[in-house]
């Protein structure tokens, strides 16, 4: 097992411990799709995406193995199946979701099944967001929304009509440590938030669009200068993630930052396999393309200091 622990100063340590944190990142290996399960203080959990569709039941088995029974919150970037197709599923298997949020403009999804899977999971409690919002969650956990529908705070949230580029984004804050979720956000919306400087020197990035070329700009990971950045990526065929040109604007950012990805890319029997790679395999989650098991986890202590652990097979929790 190797542990990454950052606080002020750098390092890679290579051991095993349990560590005691206050919060807790999971990013869990879904493949070609993207969900976060964060646990916060006084055990409060909160999940980003749930994955594509027949994910949902790898999700709740990670989730009960860290113990939780209740998603209290629901973030759901935007409406692509690969982030929102699993939630009927993991509410389907015992796992109650609590209140939802989403971009809201929901009106031209309605009557498509995935939709009316998610919407049926959560519609009781569901809520739309806008960039300045904040979503209350835990004890000193800030979830701060600086994206929504393709503007940041003081724009209209009329949406762009680019799905990806509509994602919802938020910082999590807590005691000096900080992480920016984007969802698939792209070059038109990183280019708002790096242009106002709205997010700036982050403690952890999850790398927008799954690692796509078309994300991560140059510009914006000169603002948000993470320690760390975790990709979210499938191991072969579909769209070749992450790319070779965004690991090297990544890797080129000063101070370089420590990159994971969930996945291995099997780069063999694919359109566009050159296009892809990967990081060294000490920092991959799930090195074989026939399974899908595997998180990377962040565990933040109340000092602000943090360890990224790779986890295989989900555990041990």
């Amino acid at each position: 097992m190797n542990i990454l622990k950052l606080s002020s100063v750098m390092s890679l340590v290579f051991f095993s411990v349990t560590v005691n944190a206050d919060l807790n990142f999971y990013h869990l290996d879904v493949n070609q799709s993207d969900s976060t399960l964060i646990v916060g203080p006084t055990g409060k959990s909160l999940m980003i995406d749930t994955g594509e569709n027949g994910y949902g039941d790898e999700i709740c088995e990670a989730v009960k193995k860290v113990g939780i029974s209740t998603i209290d919150i629901l973030i759901t970037t935007h409406y692509h199946k690969d982030h929102y197709g699993g939630v009927d599923e993991l509410a389907n298997c015992g796992i109650t979701i609590g209140k939802a949020y989403d971009r809201g403009h929901r009106n031209h999804l309605v009557g498509k099944q995935t939709f009316d899977n998610y919407l049926n999971a959560v519609e009781d409690d569901l809520t739309a967001v806008k960039a300045g919002d904040t979503i209350p969650f835990d004890t000193d956990v800030i979830i701060k929304v600086v994206a929504a529908n393709g503007h940041i705070e003081g724009e209209s949230n009329t949406p762009t009509g680019e799905e990806n580029d509509d994602s919802v984004a938020v910082v999590i804050s807590y005691k000096g440590f900080s992480a920016f979720y984007g969802g698939d956000l792209e070059l038109h919306t990183e280019n708002k938030l790096s242009s106002a400087d709205v997010v700036m020197n982050v403690s952890v990035y999850q790398a927008n669009h799954h690692g796509a070329d078309n994300g991560s700009s140059s510009a914006f990971l000169d603002d948000l200068k993470p320690k760390v950045i975790i990709i979210s990526n499938g191991d072969h065929k579909g769209h070749a993630h992450p790319r070779k040109s965004a690991l090297r604007r990544m890797q080129d950012t000063i101070p370089a930052p420590v990159i994971f990805q969930t996945n291995k890319f099997a780069s063999e029997g694919c359109n566009r396999c050159d296009l892809a790679g990967n990081v060294d395999d000490e920092f991959i989650a799930d090195l074989d393309p026939d399974d899908s098991n595997g998180s990377i986890v962040v565990s933040v202590k109340d000092d602000g200091s943090f360890t990224v652990t790779v986890e295989r097979d989900y555990g041990p929790y």
